[in-house]
């Protein structure tokens, strides 16, 4: 009976421990998007490592509240997810949308839980080396996430950051330095007295060194490019809907042809479905109506290969295509299955999504500046646009986010896109179906926006660029490789017994 009491109790206790994490989790949500109470949510940080040295007397005990603190962090930042099963079938979709909300959160939380185990189990009851272990684990962990299996770097706590004189530092050490420093100073702040002062003295530092960055490098635009962006509005589960196909291709017109008309007319992410034998008529047709330059966002249907593309077209007000881009990084389960191939033949494939592009490279299109494009899903992969990144003078950012909903997923979508033009000191045009079709500036500030779910068009200057940025000129395969290479250095310095810490 004492022991069975005894066990209870222990339950009781773990279960409690397991509910404040979950808490405090969802209370870091609300440094990101659409709350970005960005120092209120952050010092859910401190708060947790506070506790969680309290209550983390074993590995095991460590990991799971870790798992749980993860996990009310990630079910409330990718709420968005859950978007995506309201559109089509009514009747059987919208069942599935917690189910997979909860599989991404368990999936993106098991970084988290790896992390806070291993810094149990090599910090031992050491307060000094559980905190510096689960600094530099948990980065090694988002860094994890991030990589591994294609990646999805969504949720970066360095994102919270973008509206603060702190997302400057991207400029300088990329995205993943600046989640390193997130932890090194909230979690240092509850070792002892003197780290918390020291803690406190760094984070103001930064903050006056970051302020003293913005728009430091901003130039003026030189007003030699003016071009359109048009935000249809056009909610996805209409968005192919043969019977209103004129209404839609009308609107498209409308909004282009509105004065002013600018230099070029810029539209949304397949905005419309071609395929090898159509697509030279439909891009006349385009620049025909428009009577302009057109780049514009389609479907594009390879009919020799029997292939799928996201692509965006850039065609020539003579009705050429002079240049073709395909999307390279494809969103899984949503523009294709993994793993498909060990159940049916390369030839079968090809008629289940969109297929990956060829390499791209940046692009020269009339006397405009030269542009990196990249659809949707791939601005929000830091290293792999700063590795694409070469002489571009602007960034074009295509997209829909229909899919993600009013809630929270454009807005972070948003920030991540802003977060790419500090990195690179590149302005990016970015055009959204539904919105937020915005101007970012290369310091991540807005100079034109059209909110979400707003039919309209912006007029625009494309705006110059600045200098390249550190971190563009480093490398960000350098720098990432640089972060990985440090953490692993301090870990063995931390744990390896011969330096007796």
């Amino acid at each position: 009976m004492f022991f069975s009491n005894k066990e209870e109790k222990n339950k009781k206790k773990l279960i409690k421990h397991l509910f404040l994490f979950l808490i405090v989790g969802c209370w870091l949500a609300l440094s990101q998007a659409p709350f970005s109470f960005t120092y209120l949510g952050l010092l859910a940080l401190p708060t947790m490592a506070f506790f969680w040295l309290k209550f983390s007397e074993s590995s095991l005990k460590s990991g799971l509240v870790g798992g749980v603190f993860g996990l009310g962090y990630f079910s409330i930042t990718m709420l968005w997810i859950m978007e995506p099963f309201f559109v089509g079938d009514a009747k059987y979709l919208p069942w599935l949308a917690p189910f997979a909300l909860f599989l991404v959160s368990i999936y993106l939380s098991f970084f988290w839980a790896v992390a806070f185990y291993l810094a149990t189990f090599f910090g031992g009851k050491s307060r000094f080396k559980k905190i510096l272990n689960l600094i530099f684990f948990l980065t090694l962990g988002e860094l994890g996430r991030s990589l591994l299996f294609g990646g999805f770097p969504w949720g970066l706590i360095s994102h919270s950051l973008i509206d603060t004189p702190f997302a400057q530092l991207a400029s300088v050490f990329g995205p993943y330095f600046l989640v390193f420093f997130v932890y090194l100073f909230c979690f240092s702040m509850v070792i002892s007295k003197s780290s918390f002062f020291y803690s406190l003295v760094m984070i103001l530092l930064l903050y006056f060194t970051s302020f003293s960055m913005i728009g430091y490098q901003l130039k003026p635009s030189e007003g030699l490019h003016n071009v359109k962006l048009i935000q249809p509005n056009i909610e996805q589960k209409e968005k192919w809907n043969e019977e209103r196909f004129d209404e839609f291709y009308n609107r498209y017109i409308a909004l282009g042809t509105k004065m002013p008309t600018g230099d070029i007319v810029i539209l949304p992410e397949t905005v419309l479905a071609t395929n090898s034998k159509e697509i030279q008529s439909l891009a006349q047709k385009l620049s025909r109506d428009l009577n302009n330059n057109v780049i514009i966002g389609v479907r594009r249907l390879n009919n020799k290969e029997r292939k799928l593309y996201n692509s965006i077209l850039f065609i020539n007000n003579a009705g050429a295509i002079t240049s073709i881009y395909d999307k390279q990084h494809l969103v899984p389960f949503g523009e294709y299955f993994p793993f498909l191939n060990l159940f049916i033949s390369e030839k079968e494939q090809k008629i289940y999504g969109f297929s990956k592009g060829n390499a791209a490279e940046e692009i020269d299109f009339l006397d405009m500046p030269t542009v990196l494009p990249a659809i949707c899903y791939e601005i929000i992969f830091s290293v792999e646009i700063g590795e694409r990144f070469q002489n571009a003078e602007w960034i074009l950012n295509l997209t829909n986010d229909a899919w993600f909903g009013h809630f929270s997923g454009p807005q972070q979508h948003l920030n991540q896109a802003k977060m790419r033009a500090i990195e690179l000191g590149i302005p990016i045009i970015r055009v959204a179906n539904t919105g937020i079709t915005a101007v970012i500036l290369s310091d991540g500030s807005l100079s034109d926006i059209l909110p979400l779910n707003k039919i309209g068009s912006l007029n625009v200057t494309l705006p110059a660029r600045t200098s390249k940025t550190i971190y563009s000129i480093f490398g960000p395969r350098n720098w990432l490789l640089l972060l990985i290479a440090v953490s692993f250095f301090c870990l063995i310095a931390i744990n390896y017994k011969k330096f007796n810490i």
